[in-house]
């Protein structure tokens, strides 16, 4: 009489076992092969977007530039302060700060790619003056001597 593990019947449980063992392998690695491949489908779908969404939000923001343009130039006279910022293409870095700080849109990039500001748009607030990491933008009126004129005058 067999007995323990030469048991016909724990062999055939043992082999049955067995069997249920490799059909959970197989079904996990095709459940993980599925996942895997939503997974990078999602990915791509995401990158897609994303970028469709970059385009479409600079295509926004120049006809944002543009309705603004048209729209200052439609008017028959256009009245501005003489205080207005003003750059020095030689000292430009081209960081971009001021174009993503100003309020009014004023700087811009010309087309050797240094900042630029539109005396018409500029109202001369400062905020591109006190952000130019490479000080190239002034503020008419308001120059380093003509400041240090008026300290001393006092």
């Amino acid at each position: 009489m067999a007995s323990g593990v030469n048991h016909p019947e724990y062999q055939r449980t043992q082999a049955e076992v067995n069997s249920y063992k490799a059909k959970l392998a197989a079904e996990l690695s095709t459940a993980t092969r599925g996942v895997g491949a939503t997974a990078g489908a999602a990915r791509q779908r995401f990158n897609e977007l994303s970028s469709a969404f970059e385009r479409q939000k600079v295509k926004v923001l120049g006809l944002k530039q543009q309705r603004e343009e048209a729209t200052l130039l439609a008017r028959d006279t256009i009245h501005f302060s003489g205080t207005v910022a003003f750059t020095d293409p030689m000292a430009c870095s081209a960081c971009a700060v001021c174009v993503s700080i100003c309020p009014y849109s004023a700087p811009r990039f010309n087309d050797k790619g240094k900042a630029e500001i539109n005396p018409a748009l500029c109202k001369g607030c400062g905020l591109c003056v006190a952000s130019c990491r490479s000080g190239a933008i002034r503020l008419k009126g308001f120059d380093d001597a003509q400041i240090f004129a008026m300290i001393d005058s006092i």
